[in-house]
């Protein structure tokens, strides 16, 4: 039987992996509920042998997270331009 995956994980990095992962989660699920947009966590192992020998055991793996959090929209703004390519702020009646 192989051993569960979610088992690595709690091992890997003395277990720091899996605390960074959890914190990241809550910072998309926060901003997700927030702006009511699409978050994103995703985890890249690379794994690779210690050396090229082919009787080499010890395997490397070396983790990454990236996230994509939602921002909230910024209000948009009407502005005159001119000629010269400044900007002018209209002005209310």
């Amino acid at each position: 039987m192989v051993t569960r995956f979610t088992h690595h994980l709690a091992y890997l990095n003395k277990g720091m992996l899996n605390d960074e992962l959890s914190e990241r989660l809550a910072e998309v699920v926060k901003a997700v509920r927030d702006t009511n947009k699409t978050g994103q966590i995703q985890l890249t192992l690379k794994i690779s042998k210690l050396s090229a020998d082919e009787d080499e055991d010890n395997i490397v793996i070396a983790p990454a997270i990236n996230t994509k959090i939602p921002e909230p929209e910024q209000p948009k703004q009407v502005m005159q331009s001119t000629y010269d390519g400044d900007l002018i702020e209209l002005q209310e009646d």
